[in-house]
């Protein structure tokens, strides 16, 4: 019997000042760090190992039906591949910026290379050259009871499982949701 998920409260954004961590502009395949786990965030939340264990079981095989976009506004192509990865593969400028992440959810997706994508395109490139990678962003359903923890003198809320159905590519100038961003 299949397992059907149980969305807990609205579909919500996270955003990364630090996603995209290779581009190939060759072939179009965009790849990063579409989110992290053990950091807890400015909106003091945080996704624990396993938060995405069941989003990469369930598309394994078929990552395209999880969109591939920008800024969360139009399309860019499709995934590719998506995995969960440990502390020890964050880049160290990831390790820096969130020194309690465990790891996280590493996203590849191929982007289609005419028109407006194409444009996009050469602004990944563009940011990537200068130093100045742009940033992802996953669009998420809550799944199961969340609940409150402690560490530090802050109270922080931890999501134990995010079904994600959507990862962009974050290009705009202060992005819309900078929760992730570590405080």
């Amino acid at each position: 019997m299949a397992r059907h998920t149980v969305k807990n409260g609205p579909r919500r954004e996270k955003s990364l000042p630090f996603g995209v961590v290779d581009f190939n502009e060759n072939d179009g395949v965009v790849s990063g760090i579409a989110a992290l786990t053990g950091n807890i965030d400015r909106d003091n939340e945080m996704f624990p190992e396993g938060a995405f264990d069941k989003t990469v079981g369930d598309h394994s095989g078929n990552f395209g039906r999880v969109p591939m976009g920008v800024d969360h506004e139009h399309g860019l192509g499709v995934t590719t591949h998506m995995e969960v990865f440990s502390r020890s593969d964050l880049p160290r400028k990831a390790r820096e910026a969130a020194p309690d992440a465990t790891g996280g959810l590493y996203v590849s997706g191929q982007a289609v290379m005419m028109g407006d994508p194409l444009e996009t395109f050469k602004e990944i490139k563009a940011r990537v050259k200068t130093g100045n990678p742009p940033g992802m962003s996953i669009m998420f359903w809550p799944v199961g009871k969340q609940y409150q923890e402690k560490a530090g003198g802050r109270t922080y809320t931890v999501i134990p499982e995010a079904a994600i159905d959507e990862w962009t590519i974050a290009l705009k100038k202060g992005a819309r949701n900078t929760a992730a961003f570590v405080m």
